[in-house]
C-alpha cells in the first residue's frame, strides 16, 4: 500500500490514499486554547561572593612641572615702634691734670699772631698768647668765646704780648661777666677766663678776671 500526503497552506491537512480501504481523511480541527502559565518557582539562594582580585601595580609618578614665575613683591611693612631708651652708661674716667688749668703741671702755651681768634675747647687749661698788632683805632685783637667749649670750673688763660689790645667778645649764647671791662689793660697784661655755667640761659657763662682796662 502507498500513501500520498499532501500538506496545504492553511489549517487543514488532506491525505490522499491509493488504498481503496482509505476513503477520506477529515479536516483538522481548530487549535485548542493555550494552557495556563505555570507559577514562577522560588528564587534560588544567592551564591557566595567571589574572592577579591589582586591589586594592580601603582602607576609611575609623572614628571614635575616647571616652576612658575616669581610673584610680585609685597609692600614694605610699617616701621616698628621705637624701643625704650637703654640705661645710662657709666661715667668716664677723669681727664689728665692740666685740662682744668691745674697749676701742678706745666701749662701748654697756644701762641696766636693774628688780629682775631676764636677760643676752642682744646684751649681749656692752656695759656693763649696774642702778639698781633691789632686793627682799628685803638688797635684791637678780638678774641671770641663761643658756647660749648668748657664745663663749669674749667679755665683758659689769656696774655697780651703784642701792641694790639686784647678784647674778649661773647659769641652767640654766651655771657661774659667782667669788671671794669672785658679788655686787657696793656701789653703783657694777662687774664683768666673761667666757665661758671653751661645750662643757664644764655647757655654758657664765663667770668673774666685779671689785669683789665678801665672803663
Amino acid at each position: 500500500m502507498s500513501v500520498a500526503l499532501t500538506i496545504n497552506v492553511g489549517s487543514s491537512i488532506t491525505v490522499q490514499a491509493r488504498d481503496p480501504k482509505i476513503v477520506a481523511v477529515g479536516v483538522s480541527g481548530p487549535q485548542g486554547p493555550q494552557g495556563a502559565t505555570g507559577a514562577t518557582g522560588p528564587t534560588g539562594a544567592t551564591g557566595p561572593t567571589g574572592s577579591t582580585g589582586a591589586t594592580g601595580a601603582t602607576g609611575a609618578t609623572g614628571p614635575t612641572g616647571p616652576t612658575g614665575p616669581q610673584g610680585v613683591k609685597g609692600d614694605t611693612g610699617a616701621t616698628g615702634a621705637t624701643g625704650p631708651t637703654g640705661p645710662t652708661g657709666a661715667t668716664g674716667a677723669a681727664g689728665a691734670n692740666g685740662t682744668n688749668g691745674d697749676w701742678s703741671t706745666a701749662q701748654t702755651p697756644n701762641p696766636q699772631g693774628g688780629n682775631s681768634y676764636t677760643i676752642a675747647s682744646t684751649d681749656v687749661g692752656k695759656l693763649v698768647t696774642f702778639s698781633g698788632a691789632g686793627t682799628g683805632t685803638p688797635a684791637t685783637v678780638t678774641v671770641t668765646v663761643p658756647t660749648g667749649i668748657a664745663t663749669v670750673g674749667q679755665r683758659i688763660d689769656l696774655a697780651q704780648l703784642g701792641a694790639g689790645q686784647v678784647t674778649v667778645s661773647a659769641g652767640s649764647g654766651v655771657t661774659i661777666n667782667s669788671t671794669p671791662t672785658a679788655k686787657l689793660r696793656t701789653q703783657y697784661s694777662a687774664a683768666t677766663l673761667i666757665c661758671t655755667a653751661t645750662t643757664a640761659t644764655p647757655t654758657a657763662t664765663f667770668l673774666l678776671v685779671g689785669d683789665l682796662a678801665a672803663a
